[in-house]
């Protein structure tokens, strides 16, 4: 609080020297014995020359409008508390890592084109009222798969069964443990109305799990079953896309499964996306240490995470009819040939 002009120049330009310091905020809180004026002429004529980013707090009673008057004049941004001069060095920080990150590239991948508009031309046939009573292009379960499996995304073997006796060949074929799941335009949210049958482990249960599923037909009258491999280990994840009135296509990764609302762990960015966006928006996750593995437990292969964004980019460039993906649960092992999609959504405009 005693200190003169003179030592608070001295400590200051010591301070702006040292090689170790990369930004300074100086603070000077004017005691009644300190001219506050010769105080700022002594920040300015230490500060003048320095390479290093600089912010003054000048809480000054007396002559504080003369002293900001001279240190604005010089060049120096003012702030009257601490917390305000933090802030704006924070802003700045954020925006240098975002001008300094990589650039990266945007990768194209080999795709079955003529698959993927044969998925959305039978979409024509099948359009479907939304329970809002707008109009939603929803594709079904088979025209989802081929669309996604004609951008190389590993889907999880599955078949829709019409009776219980086709359920259990294909459980036979595919080998047990397997997934019965309801699927219809009318149920957004499976687990909800118990549409989900895990683990079953013989024919009986598979025989007993769809007679209780198909009780769902009373409010779902379009209702189909789905065989599924049941696919166990690994992390859930969400991956989707949205369109939004500014900025167009926005892309998304979370944390999924039945928990993605209740976490709502998830990274946004806008199309189109990089290589090096995708990393990013991969370690962005608060969830990140799970997928890099803790406690013992195996990460996953963020290869094949960083896969899926891109060829999920692509297909949105592609594919401007698409105004909506959601593909969850997307699980994803330590071994890319582990990983699978288990269940997506995907809305095209009329």
């Amino acid at each position: 609080a005693s200190a003169t002009p003179e030592r608070y120049e001295a400590a200051l330009g010591a301070v702006c020297a040292d090689a170790k310091v990369d930004a300074v905020i100086a603070i000077f809180i004017s005691p009644v014995i300190v001219d506050a004026t010769a105080m700022a002429r002594a920040i300015c004529r230490s500060l003048q020359g320095s390479p290093k980013t600089t912010l003054v707090v000048f809480m000054s009673k007396a002559a504080s409008a003369e002293g900001a008057a001279i240190l604005r004049t010089a060049g120096l941004p003012v702030y009257l508390y601490p917390e305000e001069a933090a802030t704006a060095l924070a802003a700045m920080n954020r925006y240098r890592l975002l001008r300094d990150r990589p650039a990266g590239r945007i990768p194209s991948f080999k795709v079955d084109a003529a698959g993927a508009a044969r998925a959305l031309a039978a979409l024509a046939a099948n359009r479907r009222k939304r329970d809002d009573g707008s109009e939603g292009g929803l594709l079904g379960r088979e025209g989802t798969d081929d669309l996604l499996r004609a951008y190389g995304f590993p889907l999880v073997p599955s078949r829709l069964a019409r009776t219980a006796a086709e359920a259990i060949d294909f459980s036979h074929e595919i080998g047990y443990p397997v997934v019965l799941k309801a699927q219809s335009s009318r149920i957004v949210h499976k687990t909800d109305v118990g549409g989900v049958k895990l683990d079953l482990r013989n024919s009986d249960e598979v025989w007993a799990a769809f007679g209780e599923l198909e009780h769902l037909r009373r409010r779902a009258p379009d209702l189909r079953i789905q065989v599924q491999k049941m696919v166990k280990g690994g992390r859930e994840l969400i991956l989707g896309m949205a369109h939004d009135a500014q900025f167009g296509p926005l892309l998304m990764l979370g944390l999924g499964g039945i928990y993605v609302e209740v976490m709502r762990d998830v990274a946004v960015r806008v199309h189109p996306l990089t290589d090096a966006g995708a990393r990013e928006m991969i370690r962005s996750l608060r969830a990140y240490p799970l997928l890099t593995g803790v406690r013992g437990e195996p990460g996953v292969d963020l290869a094949v995470v960083e896969d899926a964004l891109l060829r999920l980019s692509q297909m949105v460039a592609e594919l401007d009819a698409i105004r909506e993906i959601d593909i969850n649960p997307f699980i994803v092992s330590s071994r890319r040939e582990d990983s699978y999609v288990v269940d997506a959504r995907v809305r095209v405009e009329n």
